[in-house]
């Protein structure tokens, strides 16, 4: 009878605690609930803007100036009949007045026709697309430009306005040249490794260039070698070389080991491996953020090394000869100085917690970033302290 006893008792003891363990957990989940609606509650924005001092532009003025140049003397093929006034009434006159009329052909500059291709493999080039193009315009080259489904090759100026076949872009812009801009993600037909039917309209623009984001062809689709458009890297050499291209009217597709293709300096693992490394520290995996922290640290290493760094996993130990981590975090910690959003905002609470984590690995500004991430701690941020 007393081993029953003590039997019952401990089995009290457990379900008490069970219980009691219970309404803690189930505490705990409300709170966190709580917390998250807060941060919800949270006025906008929801995320802050990076401000990267000293970040080199994409592309330089003196490449925009000579692009803009080679592609605003792009000419319709077909030339506009016009008359001309003036050398009309002379003749006129000089005629006793019979009626004389003179036509002169004027050539008309056409519209460049851009399609950008809008897949998720894009977004990562999204801001040198964005500098590339508005680069062009502010140099008074005429754009059109036309978003790209990769995965139906039909396009759209906008969400809100019907989208087109390929043909019948052709068909509205006849006499234009046409650039692309897209990796090629989705142009391959389902599994196999081939060009999707969709892709051979292309070649109904008889001056066309293919500008791919991804400097080095190596990293390329293999099977876009199948494409009948001349494929470029989106580098200077490789755009004015495609400009040129247009220019000629020239029908060929070039070669992937073209002068103009190939880079000056081949990516090796240890160029991802510190950019791995680099993005580790970074308080969010951003594109541009990446290329930042990539010309202040390792400017040696060629920027086609960021699309292998970005798909690989984080690199938490340093290699090779570079900065210490302790230099990148100076450095993240004063560019996170230069970007507080507005007081009482959702951004400003992540602003908050990126830079108190940034001040730990900083010796003089560790004490404040812990007591920082005390605060978050009982605040909307809770859930994002924890982790």
């Amino acid at each position: 009878m007393k081993a029953v006893a003590v039997a019952v008792a401990a089995a009290l003891v457990l379900l008490v605690w069970l219980n009691l363990a219970r309404t803690r957990q189930a505490a705990w989940s409300l709170g966190r609930r709580q917390l998250s609606a807060d941060f919800d509650g949270l006025p906008g924005p929801w995320r802050y803007a990076l401000e990267l001092q000293g970040m080199a532009p994409p592309f330089s003025a003196g490449l925009l100036d000579e692009l803009a140049t080679l592609l605003s003397r792009q000419t319709s093929s077909r030339d506009r009949r016009e008359i001309d006034v003036e050398r009309s009434v002379d003749r006129t006159l000089k005629a006793g007045l019979a009626p004389q009329i003179v036509v002169r052909e004027q050539s008309a500059a056409s519209m460049l026709i851009v399609l950008v291709d809008r897949s998720d493999e894009m977004r990562p080039f999204g801001w040198k697309v964005a500098a590339l193009l508005a680069g062009l315009e502010q140099r008074g080259v005429r754009l059109e430009r036309w978003s790209l489904d990769g995965n139906t090759g039909r396009v759209s100026r906008s969400r809100d306005l019907p989208s087109l076949t390929l043909a019948e872009l052709a068909q509205l812009r006849p006499d234009s040249a046409m650039v692309l801009i897209s990796t090629g993600q989705g142009f391959a037909r389902g599994d196999r490794f081939e060009l999707a039917e969709w892709a051979g309209l292309l070649s109904l623009w008889g001056r066309r260039a293919w500008f791919h984001p991804i400097p080095d062809p190596s990293y390329w689709r293999p099977w876009l070698r199948q494409a009948k458009i001349g494929i470029w890297p989106m580098t200077s050499a490789g755009m004015l070389a495609a400009a040129r291209h247009l220019r000629r009217r020239d029908p060929t597709v070039p070669a992937w080991d073209h002068p103009d293709l190939v880079p000056l300096h081949r990516v090796t693992p240890l160029d991802v491996d510190r950019l791995r490394w680099l993005l580790s520290l970074a308080p969010r995996r951003d594109p541009v953020l990446g290329e930042w922290l990539r010309q202040r640290f390792f400017p040696d290493v060629p920027e086609a090394a960021s699309v292998e760094a970005f798909a690989a996993p984080p690199l938490h130990t340093p290699v090779g000869v570079g900065p210490t981590s302790q230099e990148v975090h100076e450095a993240l910690l004063h560019m996170l100085d230069g970007c507080r959003p507005p007081t009482g905002t959702a951004a400003h609470e992540r602003w908050r917690l990126d830079r108190a984590v940034q001040s730990l690995y900083v010796p003089e500004a560790a004490a404040s970033g812990l007591t920082t991430l005390a605060e978050l701690a009982h605040g909307p941020m809770a859930g994002e302290v924890e982790r």
